[in-house]
């Protein structure tokens, strides 16, 4: 790595060292620091290949800075019709889908995570666009079995899905009638026939709704229902999970799904970087935001914003 005062000239790194920086970023990442470092950056930038898969998962207070919906637009026109995976944590709405949809014949993978303006209505009508879906997220957010029966429906080549349950259901009455709590289960063993991994942590379903699941499912090679506290493990259900390649159990540890939203910043952490996450760090201490501060961005327009990206 070169020392601390050696001069590097960004705009020489070759093509594959660019793609590689840039693969690591997500799309706010990109249209702000990354692409103001240079002219040859801000050229890579727009490279439709680049913007494939398009990332807007920012923390919570980042989201309420900036205009995401905006951002999320800008990144999905330089894909050029060639988006093909959209991920939003915290952000999102019906718009920004349909927005999606309008743009993109190649739509294979959506993950939203605690997206809670997007409406039943919103992810049915892109489920409807989308017929090549093949991958599904919907982590903490509020949506009914009618939108997983849909998708099963016209996503015939849906293979993984994770749905994933807010919390607060955990802490609800136990007793409901066990067609309510099986609802989602059976619109996943209804129509989702061709699943080869299923991810259900918090689900309320019970017995019933897992071995329908099972029985209409026959390909699952891993399934995780961590949380699913009305599913009993008797001698009949263990053997059918045992069927499966790799299962995690209803009380079986969610350390590490909590914490994938709050990796820590430590030592261990940074062992881990190579060598280019370290020269992308060093680029954004040392680049200036164009001269703004926290509280100058906080009160820009969204046509003020509009002009950073170009």
């Amino acid at each position: 790595m070169a020392s601390s005062d050696e001069w590097r000239n960004w705009a020489e790194l070759p093509h594959d060292v660019l793609s590689v920086i840039f693969g690591k970023l997500g799309a706010f990442e990109v249209l702000f620091p990354a692409q103001w470092v240079c002219r040859a950056w801000k050229r890579f930038s727009h490279e439709p290949a680049l913007w494939r898969c398009v990332d807007i998962r920012l923390d919570p207070d980042m989201v309420l800075m900036v205009p995401i919906e905006e951002i999320a637009r800008r990144a999905v026109d330089r894909a050029a019709g060639q988006l093909e995976a959209f991920y939003a944590e915290h952000c999102g709405s019906d718009d920004l889908l349909r927005y999606i949809a309008d743009r993109t014949n190649t739509f294979r993978n959506l993950r939203l995570i605690s997206c809670y303006n997007v409406s039943d209505k919103g992810l049915i009508e892109i489920g409807n666009r989308s017929p090549l879906l093949e991958e599904l997220e919907t982590t903490l957010c509020s949506l009914s079995a009618d939108v997983y029966e849909s998708i099963g429906r016209t996503c015939s080549q849906l293979k993984h899905l994770r749905l994933n349950t807010p919390w607060y259901e955990l802490l609800e009455d136990l007793a409901e009638p066990e067609t309510y709590c099986n609802k989602k289960a059976m619109a996943i063993a209804n129509t989702m026939h061709k699943l080869r991994h299923l991810q259900l942590v918090g689900n309320q379903l019970t017995n019933t709704g897992l071995l329908a699941i099972l029985d209409n499912c026959p390909h699952l090679e891993s399934l995780d229902i961590r949380c699913c506290f009305h599913v009993k493990l008797d001698g009949d259900m263990s053997r059918r999970l045992s069927r499966i390649r790799e299962v995690r159990l209803p009380n079986d540890s969610i350390d590490d799904f909590i914490a994938m939203a709050n990796i820590p910043y430590d030592v261990e952490y940074l062992s881990g970087l190579s060598e280019i996450d370290l020269m992308y760090d060093d680029m954004v201490d040392d680049f200036d935001y164009n001269d703004l501060s926290e509280d100058e961005y906080a009160n820009l327009s969204e046509d003020e914003y509009a002009d950073l990206f170009d």
